[in-house]
């Protein structure tokens, strides 16, 4: 195999892969990149048994073949070299030489036989969707998954279309996001959880990319695995085996309580309060309801804060407490100016939701003591 192409242009490519190699395996040759050059494509690849990201470098094929070599090692060369053109070629022996500019290199490589192959998935059950819309869905439910492996469906986000229309939810335990997504054709039935570091890679890959509104991503489902493929780079991932929660119950019911708030001035009274919470405090913000105005209180051992925001206000008037970090974090990824939230009384879920129904955003309370 002999390869030539930019630096640039060959840091960008192995980076990207390199975000599917686990940073612990007993497998040894999972701590590789696979890199293919067959029929004027140079790929390379990336693949930890769970997770497989193959992307596209570009290129010229003086030679073709393929080589698997260490992604730390590779990776660290790549990016040291000067900018310009850099020349990789493998000999039948798995030797390695990277050349740039005046710096040569020679590594060992590895036998591609070795490496496992990508998981095959098939195109029964398939949408396509533009990759700033999918970036978006996910920057605004992605914080809702869980950290935690115990519950494998609340480490996930549910895909479901029904027709043109396209739900994704995430949800934690004491929050959830809810966002819906009008698709350009009717794509019938679709259903999966999707594993949340899968998700947050995409996000990652389609930010580093050149923006594009035009470029679309094509995502299918097969048993067990689902594919990503936008121009440049396909991803594909195991799914989370499981049904998912039924959330129609957690929607449903009426909301006594609705205001009209500022975003803005609402998230900055959160933030400020906010500041006196320790990592380890659990202490909640405390909103008192009024007629034209929410009062936000907070008492920490650090001190005290209260803040006056002015709303408009249909309903009763109660106390309410919150975990701060769960509001700000929908907050950030709403773009209204103005939000419409919906409450029952002190027990019951906060729920932010535009007029459209694009976003729902359900929060649970937490007991304030009084």
């Amino acid at each position: 195999m002999k390869i030539v192409c930019s630096q640039a242009e060959m840091l960008k490519s192995i980076t990207i892969a390199s975000r599917a190699i686990p940073t612990r395996t007993t497998l040894d040759i999972l701590e590789c990149l696979l890199i293919d050059a067959h029929d004027g494509t140079i790929t390379i690849t990336g693949n930890d048994l769970q997770l497989c990201i193959i992307t596209k470098a570009l290129g010229d094929i003086v030679e073709e073949g393929n080589v698997c070599v260490n992604s730390k090692i590779f990776t660290d060369i790549i990016r040291k070299l000067p900018e310009g053109d850099i020349c990789i070629e493998c000999d039948g022996a798995q030797n390695v030489r990277i050349e740039g500019m005046k710096a040569k290199f020679n590594i060992a490589g590895r036998e591609t036989r070795e490496y496992p192959a990508a998981p095959v998935v098939n195109e029964e059950k398939a949408f396509e969707i533009s990759n700033f819309d999918l970036k978006e869905i996910i920057r605004k439910t992605i914080f809702s998954i869980t950290d935690n492996d115990a519950n494998k469906l609340m480490a996930g986000e549910h895909f479901e279309i029904d027709g043109r229309k396209l739900t994704v939810t995430a949800l934690d335990g004491h929050r959830m996001a809810i966002v819906t997504q009008n698709l350009d054709n009717d794509y019938g039935k679709f259903d999966a959880v999707v594993i949340g570091k899968t998700l947050s890679e995409i996000a990652k890959i389609y930010s580093a990319e050149k923006e594009d509104e035009s470029e679309k991503t094509r995502i299918s489902l097969s048993d067990k695995q689902i594919k990503f493929v936008s121009s440049q780079t396909t991803i594909i991932s195991r799914t989370v085996e499981g049904k998912f929660f039924n959330i129609s119950n957690m929607l449903a019911g009426d909301y006594d309580t609705v205001l009209k708030i500022n975003k803005k001035d609402f998230l900055d009274s959160i933030e400020r309060a906010s500041l006196l919470i320790r990592e380890t405090d659990r202490r909640p913000v405390v909103i008192g309801i009024g007629e034209e105005s929410i009062e936000l209180k907070i008492t920490t051992t650090l001190g005290s804060m209260n803040e006056i925001v002015p709303v408009e206000m249909e309903g009763n008037e109660f106390l309410i407490g919150f975990n701060p970090k769960f509001i700000i974090e929908a907050l950030r990824v709403i773009d209204d100016e103005i939000i419409e939230v919906k409450l029952v009384n002190s027990k019951a879920p906060m729920k932010i939701e535009n007029d459209e129904g694009t976003y729902k955003y359900l929060i649970l309370p937490v007991n304030i003591g009084v």
